[in-house]
């Protein structure tokens, strides 16, 4: 890959591919190519899988994202197969169902990327506190999924900034309304299936209950990331730590509101090639009747038990 394609929303640094490259020690000519050779010989031996071919431009992405390991990036692409097998229903491409519930949160990437190559992602909820269900929570969960599916392809970064605008949130009307299991599942998606790099999670609310949340986030997360929870008074204390240019208008930044960029993640998602290219996504699973170990790998995930916490960076 000689140059990181255009997005239709996504924007990148002028030096992010050098840079990311020279970081973790793929500067030299060749280097990538080689480790993702390696890779690719790697998939095409694992019977299990059942998807044998991807992009290039995919690989060395995982390789990037994975702090340069070829080996991590392997367990990585084994996980994700696993789990969409296990747990499918957080795969299936069903935008009827994630348009009805669009109007209940916003979920987005923002466009621009920090000095430091990192993402930042918005979350808000829009409906009353005590409207929260499993339901919603469930399409909040399958919007995630696509958006990190469409991200593994398209992004190149080092880490994404949690950034949760919670005015106004009941706290406690909030964990009410989730289906813990879900969120023990969606967690493991996101930490263990798509090895997502937190470098900070940042709370914006004035509620003196924030603290069941933040036990609640460091219950599913490791205690490396639970120690990356951040919580904000204000927007002043939080433009200290996320770049104002790059965040929303409706966090006194910069960018487009969170319902326009809501819409425009919507509208990329539909289009034709990213619906066919998320379903092929979904049906990359496994045949555990064919992995090699001849048992299944308790160390990937434990949807028959507890979930393991991944100490990601």
């Amino acid at each position: 890959m000689q140059s990181i394609h255009p997005d239709p929303i996504l924007q990148f640094n002028a030096d992010t591919l050098v840079t990311l490259r020279k970081k973790y020690n793929f500067e030299k000519p060749g280097e990538m190519d080689s480790a993702i050779d390696v890779i690719e010989n790697w998939i095409k031996k694992q019977e299990h899988l059942t998807k044998k071919e991807y992009s290039r431009g995919y690989l060395e992405r995982a390789i990037i994202l994975l702090k340069g390991s070829v080996e991590r990036a392997k367990m990585q692409i084994d996980r994700i197969c696993t789990l969409r097998t296990l747990i499918p229903r957080f795969f299936d491409i069903d935008m009827e169902y994630l348009e009805k519930y669009s109007d209940k949160f916003v979920f987005v990437m923002l466009p621009k990327m920090t000095k430091d190559h990192h993402r930042v992602l918005t979350i808000k909820y829009l409906c009353p506190s005590s409207e929260l269900n499993p339901k919603i929570f469930l399409a909040f969960f399958k919007f995630g999924v696509l958006l990190w599916e469409y991200l593994k392809s398209n992004d190149y970064c080092d880490g994404t900034i949690f950034c949760l605008d919670y005015r106004g949130l009941n706290f406690v009307e909030y964990v009410a309304g989730l289906n813990m299991v879900d969120a023990q599942h969606a967690t493991a998606i996101a930490l263990e299936g798509f090895d997502l790099r937190i470098k900070g999670i940042h709370i914006l609310t004035e509620s003196t209950t924030v603290n069941v949340v933040v036990s609640l986030f460091k219950q599913l997360l490791s205690k490396k990331v639970g120690e990356r929870v951040y919580v904000h008074k204000t927007l002043d204390s939080l433009h200290e730590n996320v770049p104002r240019e790059i965040l929303p208008s409706d966090l006194g930044g910069d960018e487009s509101s969170i319902l326009q960029l809501r819409d425009d993640w919507f509208k990329v998602l539909k289009e034709k090639n990213t619906l066919n290219y998320l379903t092929e996504m979904s049906n990359a699973r496994t045949n555990e009747a064919l992995r090699q170990t001849g048992t299944f790998n308790e160390q990937y995930m434990g949807i028959a038990g507890s979930f393991r916490s991944l100490s990601v960076d």
